[in-house]
């Protein structure tokens, strides 16, 4: 993995994505570095090994499985696809958004809908 500059956004195994705001040493470990990125709720501290995808633009951090809220005109849906499907695919959709056909309003993340959702 190339080196994550302050800026990007991260997107970590557990599916947290935020921005990246500094890069500290550990006090003990001087070897050690702690990316430290804002959620959008709470500063986060993590290890790059556990840094799964990051790019200055959000899109990138993306992938299968993750819901994404979107507004197109006046009118604002959720949509989350296991694999692509007939009728949507997600290489289609991410360039929707990158020729803002539609707008990107949020991103649950797979593993954070997998963690909080009640199955039936």
């Amino acid at each position: 993995m190339e080196d994550i500059k302050v800026g990007e956004k991260i997107r970590c195994n557990d599916g947290l994505i935020g921005e990246l705001i500094r890069i500290e040493r550990d006090d003990i470990d001087t070897s050690l570095k702690w990316y430290v990125f804002d959620d959008g709720k709470n500063e986060r501290y993590v290890n790059k090994p556990y840094i799964t995808k990051h790019s200055f633009n959000l899109i990138d951090l993306i992938e299968v499985g993750d819901i994404l809220e979107l507004k197109e005109g006046n009118s604002i849906c959720y949509l989350g696809l296991r694999k692509n499907q007939i009728t949507v695919n997600y290489p289609d959709l991410i360039e929707s958004i990158k020729n803002k056909d539609c707008e990107l309003l949020s991103i649950l993340t797979h593993e954070q809908y997998e963690a909080n959702c009640y199955k039936v």
